[in-house]
Order: C-alpha cells, then sequence, then structure tokens
C-alpha cells in the first residue's frame, strides 16, 4: 500500500508547472520583445530562421489574469490538441495488452524455468521492459509489475534495489533511448517539424549502449549481494502458464512492432498514421483475448483516464510557449541562448543542450511536457547555430528521462519506493554511480552525432 505521507510532500507537477506560468508571465516585463524573421523550406517542409535577423519590437505585456484563456487557447490549438490526443489514444490502445496479462506471464514463464540464473533474470528484464519504454512511453506501466519482480527476487535471493531496477531501470532506458517513444521523440520531432521517428538507427545503438551498462551494473551489484544460489526456482503460488489468448497476444504485438518500423523508416508515417495504428492494435488484443466490444471501450476509457494528467502537463506546458510568444519574448530568449554558445564547437553545443535538459528533467519529470516547454525554445536556437534539428531533439531526448529516477518529484518513483519499502537515500546511493555511466555513454554519442551530422 503507498504511503499517503509519501505522496503528500511531494510538490504536484502541476503546481511547478503553474509557478513556471507565472514567471513567464514576469518576464514579459522584464525581457525586451523581439523577433526573427522566418522563410519556409521546402525541402524540410519547416519554418526557418533567417540568420542575423533578430530585431526589437514594441514591448508587450502579458497579465497574470489572462493566464485561463490563454491555457484554453493553448489546448485548442491544432498542434497542441494533437499531441495530447496521441498520447490519449496511445494509453487507451495499451489498456487492453496491459489486461490481458500475456507480459506479465510470458516474463513469468521465463524466470521459472529449471536452473534459470539471476543473469539470465536481469537481462531478460531489462529487455522485455525497454521495449514497453522505447515503444509506448509509458514508464509508469512498470508500476504494476513492482511485485512480480519482488517475487521472483526471492526466489533468487538478490537484493530488492536489483529487483525493481530490473522493471523500473529497464523502461527507463527504453524511455530514454526514445526509438518510437512518442513522448520525448514523438513530441519533441513533431515540434521540431522533423519527420516522426525518423533518424531510429541512431537511437537503436543508444538503446544496446544502455542495455548493456546497466546489465552489467546490476548483474555485479546482484553477484555481490546474492543471499542464496545463482539458480532461480519457480515458486509454485505463481501462474506461469500462458494461454492461447495470451501466446496469439503476444505476437500480434510483435506484429505491431515491425509494422510501425517498417511504416516509419519506408513509408515515413506521420503522427496520424501512427495513432490510427495504436488505435487498431488495442481493439485487435481485444478482440484476440476474447473481450467483449462493451469490456474494450471500458478499458479504453481507464486507459484514457491514466493518461489525463499527461495531457495536461502538456497544456500547461505549452501555455508557457503561448505566453512568451504573446510578449514576443520566446525569440528573444532563444536568441540570448544562442549567443552564449555560438563560439563553441558544434559537439559542445550538442552536449551543453544535453546536460542542461538533464537538469531541468529533475524538475520536470514528463518528457511529453518537458518537450513541450523546452523544444520550442530549441529549434530557432538550433537554426542561429546551424545544428540540425534531428540533432537537437536527440540531444534533448538523450537529457529526458536519465535524471527521471533521481528526482525527488518523480511519482512513478516514489510509488515504486513506497511498494517496495525502499528509503529514497538507498535508492540514491545506488542509482548515482549508474547515472554517472549514463551521462558519460551520452556524451560519447553527442560527440558520434556531431562526426556524422546527424
Amino acid at each position: 500500500m503507498i504511503n499517503k505521507s509519501t505522496e503528500q510532500k511531494h510538490i504536484h507537477v502541476y503546481l511547478i508547472l503553474f509557478v513556471l506560468i507565472l514567471l513567464a508571465c514576469g518576464m514579459t516585463f522584464i525581457i525586451p520583445s523581439g523577433s526573427f524573421d522566418t522563410f519556409f523550406d521546402a525541402t524540410s517542409k519547416s519554418n526557418i530562421v533567417v540568420d542575423g535577423s533578430y530585431h526589437l519590437v514594441e514591448n508587450v505585456h502579458v497579465y497574470p489574469w489572462s493566464i485561463p484563456m490563454l491555457f484554453f487557447k493553448t489546448l485548442t490549438n491544432p498542434s497542441v490538441s494533437k499531441m495530447i490526443f496521441f498520447i490519449l489514444i496511445i494509453g487507451g490502445s495499451f489498456e487492453p495488452l496491459m489486461e490481458s496479462q500475456a507480459f506479465t506471464f510470458f516474463i513469468q514463464k521465463i524466470v521459472a524455468k529449471k536452473n534459470t540464473t539471476h543473469r539470465v533474470v536481469v537481462i531478460s528484464f531489462l529487455v522485455a521492459f525497454s521495449i514497453i519504454g522505447f515503444s509506448t512511453g509509458l514508464t509508469t506501466a512498470s508500476i504494476i509489475f513492482i511485485p512480480i519482480a519482488l517475487s521472483i527476487s526471492k526466489s533468487l535471493g538478490i537484493n530488492d534495489l536489483v529487483a525493481i531496477s530490473m522493471v523500473m531501470l529497464g523502461t527507463n532506458i527504453g524511455f530514454t533511448a526514445g526509438v518510437f517513444n512518442p513522448f520525448n521523440v514523438g513530441i519533441a520531432q513533431s515540434i521540431a517539424e522533423v519527420p516522426i521517428f525518423s533518424g531510429s538507427w541512431l537511437r537503436w545503438l543508444v538503446l544496446i549502449a544502455y542495455l548493456i551498462a546497466t546489465g552489467l551494473y546490476l548483474i555485479y551489484y546482484s553477484k555481490k549481494n546474492l543471499q542464496i544460489s545463482e539458480t532461480c526456482s519457480a515458486d509454485a503460488s505463481i501462474q506461469i502458464t500462458l494461454t492461447a489468448r495470451q501466446i496469439v497476444t503476444l505476437v500480434s504485438f510483435t506484429i505491431f512492432l515491425i509494422i510501425l518500423m517498417s511504416g516509419v523508416n519506408l513509408l515515413k508515417w506521420g503522427i496520424p498514421e501512427i495513432a490510427s495504428l495504436f488505435l487498431v492494435q488495442g481493439i485487435i488484443v481485444g478482440l484476440i483475448m476474447g473481450y467483449s466490444p462493451n469490456r474494450i471501450c471500458e478499458l479504453y476509457v481507464l486507459g484514457f483516464k491514466k493518461m489525463v494528467k499527461g495531457a495536461f502537463i502538456i497544456g500547461l506546458a505549452a501555455t508557457i510557449k503561448t505566453i512568451l510568444l504573446e510578449g514576443f519574448i520566446l525569440d528573444t530568449v532563444a536568441y540570448a541562448m544562442s549567443q552564449t554558445v555560438y563560439n563553441l564547437p558544434q559537439w559542445a553545443q550538442l552536449t551543453g543542450i544535453f546536460y542542461g535538459n538533464a537538469a531541468l528533467n529533475l524538475l520536470i519529470t514528463s518528457g511529453s511536457g518537458q518537450a513541450a516547454l523546452i523544444m520550442p525554445i530549441l529549434v530557432p536556437m538550433s537554426d542561429l547555430l546551424h545544428l540540425t534539428r534531428q540533432s537537437v531533439v536527440f540531444a534533448f531526448q538523450m537529457g529526458d528521462g536519465l535524471t527521471n529516477l533521481v528526482s525527488p518529484i518523480s511519482t512513478t518513483l516514489s510509488t515504486i519506493l513506497a511498494i517496495s519499502g525502499i528509503h529514497y537515500g538507498k535508492w540514491f546511493k545506488f542509482y548515482m554511480p549508474l547515472v554517472a555511466i549514463y551521462l558519460l555513454i551520452g556524451t560519447v554519442f553527442m560527440f558520434l552525432a556531431t562526426a556524422v551530422g546527424y
């Protein structure tokens, strides 16, 4: 059971964003209004900032009492509403898959095999949950699997820290690598007017690097803290039999991923096509599992409900952009930031974006909210610095996610720690060396992205 006092001592992300909205209003009274000239580039199909075109305009102030109207205006903006309905559809479409428990029983079946070692269990969990992370972006889904991981860890005799990490870190590194993550990569590329999910080859390499690093770290730690034997014996109380319907569900999900990858890479699908595929996939899973039409609808509604918080995070974060645009200071902020790093080499510019976003992620742990907040500033900045928008999205994406599980305001982290009974200080000490490794790997990939002109 989740301790209520644990939840209450954290500041709600809505309150944090509202404070930032108030600060944005205040900035319109302090920062001079300015604007860039732009032109439409037919090749990239995006609006490009004209270098050297920044100029001051008449100052415009945004007053706090206009916030409710601007918030509604933002929610009804076509680009914002498209992102919101996109994540709602994803949440709804994956609820039948979660309800089927196909993933749960599949993992249990693997670890319950005779002579299965803790190394196999760790790697199996990391790979399986990284798939959930990079394909759905639903890091909160890892919460429901924590009791299973803790139960399995008892038969392995490994530390509870490793048990929750197999699930939580697997999902998180998948989210961070973001191969087809609709929340950080999808929304960021949409804002940057980059073909959605393009450039996936480098994100696949990131995923492999993070899986190897995390796997080695957890295997080393579990071996160091092994309490019983290295061989897993099945818990007779755990259901490990996959039904025919669950097997077909797993096959259909595999086919779904193949279609998604093919559509994105070969057919250059955008958000409408991808959202449609998710929508249909959820219905197919429901039918395979034998759910009635009413039950499928109920599951979709349940999935929508889980995404409402994230939807409003996008709306609140995007309201900050609306205020900066209303006050004509968004271009001024982008111009000032670009001038600060203008004389640095490109690898240092990308690395600065990477580390800056990793720091911001301690405050705003929502990938979609962070994309809606920071990408509007990074897009004109990338044009001025002559960085490709793809590389800037990559630097943003790499920074988003790595420090999610350090932030004490992360609801996912606090919930999992409450369920497992692990103190935050103990988790912090365990996780920080791995964060350092992640940041080092990310820095190497910033160099690589610069070298290949990503």
